[in-house]
Parts: C-alpha cells; structure tokens; sequence
C-alpha cells in the first residue's frame, strides 16, 4: 500500500492536477456569468481550482519524498 501512495506516476499526476488546477484558475471568473444571480459556477470553478492545486502540491511531495528516498539508497 505505501508504494501505491509514492508512485511512480507521481511525476504525470502532478502535472496533470496542475494543469487542471491553472485551467480553472484562468475559467473560474468567466464561469460566474454561466447562472443568472447566483455564483454557483464561480464556486464549483473556484473549488475545483483549489482542490487540483492543492492535490499537484501533495504529489510534487511525494515525488520529492520518492527522489530523496532514492538517492540515500544510491548514495551510501
């Protein structure tokens, strides 16, 4: 179970959630227009930008955790 956490599609999802998380970043102010009198979508934009953000950093962790991890093994 711990290597499935520290993949090593660590590298692909990160950049994959930071690319979403910077493509709702740029549409999350267009998307309040999307309802009349209500910021419904500017909140599902915003969250979805949020939660991709936040989910690259946490894989760019383990990614740094993995190489580090590697490199004491490597190096002795």
């Amino acid at each position: 179970m711990k290597n499935f956490i520290i993949s090593p599609y660590s590298t692909a999802l990160t950049f994959i959630f930071s690319t979403i998380g910077f493509i709702f970043s740029m549409l999350f102010q267009d998307m309040a227009y999307w309802g009349k009198d209500t910021m419904v979508w500017y909140n599902v934009g915003a969250i979805m930008s949020y939660v991709s953000s936040i989910l690259a950093l946490i894989f760019l962790v383990f990614l740094v955790i993995r190489i580090k991890h590697l490199v004491l093994y490597l190096i002795p």
